[in-house]
């Protein structure tokens, strides 16, 4: 019983590994698609979404800000317990690598990426923006582009799609990291979702 055990064992997990194999060129491809890069251009403002929990996001905003790619960092986030908003703990993180809070917009109300984009206007419209660098991580970097680009299109904003470079996030392999792969599954759901919606 023992050994006939152990042999349908070690059938199982080389069946397990040709699976894999064969899947693995398929799982690069679906990190990858989610991923958009425009050419790094100069804009009038850097917007930098919230979500992350590392603060990543607000450190390539800030990066670009202080190379002078812009001369405005939005940061887009609303609620996230009590009376706090991530808009305000994001500029927060940006005082305190030295960026004037008068060069820190808010977006403070939206609880998605939809509402992100939305909320955003006023405050582009109000600097008059006809470009903006929009900062998220990588795999969220299609559909906030895509949502983006859908919302500021009529007001004659361009988009420039900039994913963080430094991140503690992975593509190549996202399949063998549980945080990983729940994210990359949960915004293919949420692309569905947006697509559905009309977004």
């Amino acid at each position: 019983w023992y050994n006939g055990h152990i042999m349908f064992k070690n059938i199982i997990i080389f069946l397990f590994s040709i699976l894999l194999f064969l899947m693995t060129p398929l799982l690069v491809r679906m990190g990858t698609f989610l991923v958009v890069q425009d050419p790094l251009v100069k804009a009038d403002a850097i917007v930098v979404l919230s979500g992350d929990l590392t603060g990543e996001r607000v450190l390539q905003g800030i990066g670009l800000y202080k190379f002078g790619y812009a001369d405005h960092l939005v940061m887009c986030g609303g609620p996230v317990m009590w009376w706090q908003t991530y808009a305000e703990n994001m500029m927060r993180q940006a005082r305190s690598f030295k960026v004037p809070e008068s060069a820190v917009l808010l977006e403070d109300r939206s609880m998605s990426t939809y509402e992100n984009a939305r909320f955003a206007v006023p405050l582009l419209r109000k600097i008059n923006a006809k470009r903006i660098i929009l900062v998220t991580n990588q795999f969220h970097t299609r559909r906030a582009s895509w949502i983006f680009k859908k919302t500021l299109k009529p007001y004659g904003i361009e988009v420039i799609s900039c994913p963080v470079q430094a991140s503690t996030i992975k593509l190549n392999d996202w399949w063998k990291n549980h945080e990983v792969t729940q994210a990359v599954l949960n915004e293919y759901a949420a692309m569905v979702f947006y697509w559905l919606k009309g977004y």
